[in-house]
């Protein structure tokens, strides 16, 4: 009887010590793999902190070729300022491929040409910038370097518009108000005068008025209460 309560007692302390030296091996294991995520978080992280210093500096370099460029251009030394947007703008920078384009069309550095102006402005347009948006919408309008298209400029005028620039809300007024590009609308002619008069432009005060002069009371009405809330929903219902 003794020998078997002496047996069972060793095989309790045998089963114990086996659950501890599993446990530590276990507890070992999960500190391994716990171990191997944190270092390789740090490494992500490492590479995410290095990657935004490169970036910065990237950025920085490219401020400081604008930087150049910009006092070169107000200076009148046209060649610096080509050497360095031209470079930029292989690159694929909207500002510098504006300003190529804005010297092509004033003959600033080049030759003056319309068309060569046109090429870098639908560039850095198509990627949504808006002082290249407004060019092009110009020569659209009036069919320099590129065909004349009226819906063309129309469209271009007005996301320059929407961007809250009131020469291009007082030209989409001129458009409606005449019927280039769009059917004649005064109602809507007024609106977008309205709209460009509120954000400072004095030429469409005066056309507003002009045109209200035509209009009935009840159209002008209308056109007051769209001005409103076009520019209240930010320009999202510029409609009826």
């Amino acid at each position: 009887m003794q020998v078997m309560i002496k047996f069972i007692i060793q095989a309790a302390i045998f089963a114990f010590f086996s659950s501890v030296v599993h446990a530590d091996s276990h507890s070992e294991e999960k500190t391994e793999t716990e171990q191997k995520i944190v270092t390789s978080k740090k490494l992500e992280n490492s590479e995410e902190r290095m990657n935004k210093v490169i970036a910065l500096q990237e950025k920085r370099e490219v401020l400081k070729k604008l930087n150049i460029a910009w006092a070169a251009y107000k200076n009148n030394e046209y060649q610096v300022a080509v050497d360095q947007w031209q470079e930029l703008a292989t690159e694929g920078n909207n500002v510098a491929r504006f300003f190529l384009g804005l010297m092509h069309s004033q003959g600033q550095g080049f030759d003056q040409d319309d068309v060569e102006a046109a090429n870098w402005y639908m560039l850095a347009a198509d990627e949504g910038y808006i002082p290249a948006q407004w060019r092009l919408a110009i020569l659209h309008y009036h069919g320099s370097g590129v065909p004349q298209d009226y819906k063309k400029a129309l469209d271009l005028y007005t996301t320059v518009a929407q961007s809250g620039d009131p020469y291009a809300q007082k030209m989409i007024g001129t458009m409606y108000s005449n019927g280039l590009g769009v059917q004649q609308d005064r109602i809507k002619a007024h609106m977008w005068f309205q709209i460009s008069a509120e954000n400072g432009m004095a030429l469409a005060l005066k056309e507003q008025e002009k045109l209200a002069a035509e209009m009935a009371l009840d159209e002008v009405a209308l056109a007051n209460s769209m001005a409103i809330k076009c520019l209240e929903t930010n320009f999202l219902e510029c409609d009826y």
